[in-house]
């Protein structure tokens, strides 16, 4: 990898983790836990559509940022838990944007962050199912579906809005 790509990868995931640390501290938009804006995630938006200065990057650079992301934020947070709903939401939620790239190559960016938080909920039940041994976490379900979907439009929104400000359009 060269020099130049190893320092834009770093410098989005150390802007994705600050995100992170940010959002951890605003109080709960919500009622119901786990539904949250999912800020980091824009940067991971970000990444998947960005195409500039001769930089590109492939579906193993973003699965790089955001692992680090997880590594990271679990040793901010000193989670265990933590770092298994997160890391199985976020291999998850990149492998749903990635597949939605590649499905569809025209620029529906709120629309993949929709789907990258939808695979990110479901993944952090599937997670939470398995420690638990339960299924009885899936009652949750519907309720992350419609945090998904909110919280992907803002991410896919704000990635957009920034990738468009930078094209200069």
């Amino acid at each position: 990898m060269k020099t130049r790509k190893l320092a834009v990868l770093a410098l989005f995931t150390a802007v994705s983790l600050c995100l992170f640390v940010i959002e951890a501290q605003i109080p709960p938009l919500s009622p119901f836990p786990g539904i949250k804006p999912g800020l980091a995630n824009a940067v991971t938006l970000f990444i998947l559509y960005w195409k500039s200065g001769g930089l590109e990057f492939s579906g193993a650079d973003v699965f790089a940022v955001v692992t680090a992301r997880v590594l990271l934020s679990a040793f901010v947070t000193g989670g265990v838990f933590a770092l298994l709903f997160s890391f199985t939401g976020g291999v998850a939620a990149v492998t749903a944007m990635l597949l939605f790239r590649r499905a569809f190559k025209g620029a529906l960016i709120p629309v993949a962050g929709v789907a990258g938080a939808t695979a990110h909920n479901l993944g952090q039940l599937a997670a939470a199912a398995a420690v638990y041994g339960s299924l009885s976490v899936l009652l949750y379900l519907p309720i992350l579906i419609l945090g998904g979907i909110a919280s992907g439009l803002l991410t896919g929104f704000t990635a957009a809005l920034i990738l468009n400000r930078i094209k200069g359009g």
